[in-house]
């Protein structure tokens, strides 16, 4: 009897051995998952949405987006320059490259960093409103939405008028735009160029931005032409950006956009878009110009400050 029972106790190890043995690998076959947005009126949409209206754009004290933005909430922004220089987007606690940045329901996220997101080639004077919505919307609006986003869409229906303004403040402070709109048959057009320029608040806080828009609608019954272009051109001093063990850096960025939209249909909807948006970023550590940093051989010179960093074989030029 006892034999018996080592025999049954022999043959239970050596079969949950071979148990464990067996393969437990599965392949499954490769699944493509795809998103994209989808029109859709705002009362079937979940999520908060908070719109900025003309009205507003008009009667608020802001000069830039960002400034608009924290003045009617609905995004948290976080600036390293006044005016609209530089700043950060970021909603319901995403990071600053988390959110959808759209004009006109076309996305327009810098794919080199967020920091870039509201570098876009358009005007306060520019905008009908801006709409906001917090939260995910990838199903809505696709991938970039993680956290939420926003919506800015241009004035497309203008009418004959020709704006100049003008005007200025401390530290050399200076604001000025020229904006023209017109009609051509069934064509609306408004083109706008504006300048702004500052010596800073504080040692290395100059800017100088230059901003040209266009903007071209044709309708014709339920057919929609969107044309718009926009250049934008904006340096300035990057006092402590990154690190203030070097206070004196310096940032250069050019920006251009081109869309071109169709729309059509009443009961069954047809859309298609096309787009280009090129930017430039130069971003200099120590400050090059003839009051900053002057290149003598292969390094930088600012006094008796030298630009470069310190190797065993001695100073490797900055470049």
């Amino acid at each position: 009897m006892k034999f018996t029972y080592i025999f049954i106790l022999s043959f239970l190890i050596v079969y949950s051995l071979g148990a464990q043995s067996v393969n437990d690998t599965i392949e499954l076959q490769q699944h493509e998952i795809v998103s994209t947005g989808n029109p859709v009126e705002f009362k079937q949409i979940s999520k908060t949405v908070h719109i900025i209206s003309k009205e507003q754009i008009n009667t608020s004290t802001a000069t830039s987006i960002d400034e608009l933005l924290k003045i009617y909430g609905g995004a948290d922004i976080r600036s390293r320059g006044a005016m609209g220089v530089q700043s950060d987007i970021s909603m319901r606690g995403g990071g600053f490259d988390q959110g959808l940045i759209m004009i006109n329901g076309i996305s327009l996220n810098d794919p080199q960093t967020g920091h870039h997101n509201l570098n876009q080639a358009i005007d306060l004077d520019d905008i009908d409103k801006i709409e906001i919505f917090e939260g995910p919307g990838t199903r809505w609006f696709g991938a970039n939405a993680f956290s939420g986003g926003l919506n800015i869409i241009t004035n497309q229906n203008s009418t004959k008028a020709l704006t100049v303004s003008i005007y200025g403040g401390q530290y050399g402070y200076v604001n000025s735009r020229l904006a023209y709109s017109y009609n051509i048959g069934k064509v609306s057009s408004k083109t706008s160029a504006s300048y702004k320029r500052s010596d800073g608040y504080m040692r290395n806080t100059d800017f100088e931005i230059i901003n040209l828009n266009h903007n071209s609608t044709y309708t014709k019954r339920s057919n929609t032409i969107n044309l718009n272009l926009g250049i934008l051109d904006k340096g300035f001093g990057a006092n402590s950006f990154y690190t203030s063990k070097y206070p004196d850096q310096y940032e250069h960025i050019k920006t251009y956009f081109t869309a071109l939209s169709y729309k059509t249909g009443n009961r069954i909807k047809f859309y298609s878009n096309a787009y280009w948006r090129r930017n430039y970023d130069r971003f200099e550590l120590f400050r090059e110009d003839k009051n900053w940093y002057i290149k003598q051989g292969d390094i930088y010179i600012n006094g008796s400050d030298t630009a470069g960093f310190p190797t065993p074989s001695g100073i490797y030029p900055y470049q």
